[in-house]
């Protein structure tokens, strides 16, 4: 770590007010409205002594750069919701920093179990952020939010103890950034499959009826697209015999059977053992299916 994080100070209140009001943090906040020095100096003397949240400003080399909070700490329960925002947008690697500290101070300080927040839906690049950081969405809050004549929805996602643990345990070593391999959905795997499953719909098996339904050919089951990416997810990327945490799969277009298929596979990001990959998979230069993975990498590469 490059930066630490330091109780908030009293002295800290006009910069966090300059931070505050710029519009790259205020437009993605429920108040956006400009604030004034004396609403913000009667809330930030109440904030210092509420037990219930904790503000920290991040610093590195002693010059502050965020701030980050807690807030509905709830020691009974275990939970509190947290936010951050940067005050200087042109240092990188602020932002994974603090929401490493905040992790760090939330579970290893504050004892929690659980730790959420939300997220306006317009936000999508900070509801990626925290996902890479292992948080999950546990719900959306539809249309529960008005502004400028507009109803949004409200991102609720949260991230528990026992998976911030799992997350922050050494692995062997780094993903590789891509990898690519080539298969083909043969005519006998598709005839196979329709038997195991019991997934006779004769745009699979019968050429004329696909055609008939507007197809050039028959057409592979989507399952066995499934089944091909969870093959090499398990055995060559990410890594051997993951732990497979989730699968958002999307299929694109058709794939028709002995023609060659090409996988692109990715890393979106990696943090300790839990990784996210995403698998591109195309046939003549058209991606025909695109999924997005969550992993616990194995700690025996074996």
């Amino acid at each position: 770590m490059k930066g630490n994080i330091r109780p908030i100070q009293l002295t800290d209140a006009e910069l966090i007010l300059e931070w505050r009001n710029t519009d790259a943090v205020r437009l993605n906040m429920y108040n956006h409205e400009k604030i004034s020095l004396d609403s913000h100096m009667t809330w930030f003397k109440s904030m210092l002594s509420n037990d219930s949240c904790k503000y920290f400003i991040y610093e590195r080399d002693n010059i502050p750069l965020g701030v980050l909070s807690f807030s509905d700490i709830d020691p009974k329960n275990r939970k509190a919701f947290w936010a951050f925002y940067s005050g200087a947008t042109n240092v990188r690697g602020i932002g994974s920093e603090m929401e490493q500290l905040a992790l760090d101070y939330a579970f290893n300080i504050l004892n929690l179990n659980k730790l959420c927040c939300e997220v306006l839906d317009f936000n999508t690049s900070v509801i990626n952020f925290h996902r890479k950081f292992g948080f999950k969405i546990e719900g959306i809050k539809k249309q529960d939010y008005f502004r400028d004549e507009k109803f949004y929805d409200i991102y609720q996602l949260a991230i528990f103890k026992t998976d911030y643990i799992k997350t922050k345990k050494d692995i062997l070593a780094k993903v590789e950034k891509r990898f690519n391999w080539e298969f083909v959905l043969s005519e006998a795997k598709v005839d196979a499959f329709a038997e195991i499953s019991g997934d006779k719909n004769l745009v699979h098996l019968d050429r004329s009826i696909a055609v008939e339904q507007g197809f050039e050919d028959r057409i592979a089951h989507g399952a066995l697209l499934a089944a091909e990416i969870s093959r090499v997810a398990a055995m060559e990327y990410p890594s051997k015999k993951p732990i497979y945490l989730s699968q958002n799969l999307q299929f694109k277009s058709p794939v028709y059977l002995d023609k060659a298929l090409m996988g692109k596979a990715q890393l979106k990001t990696q943090i300790g053992r839990f990784t996210i990959i995403e698998y591109n998979i195309y046939q003549n230069e058209i991606l025909v299916a695109s999924c997005e993975s969550a992993f616990i990498l194995n700690d025996k590469d074996n």
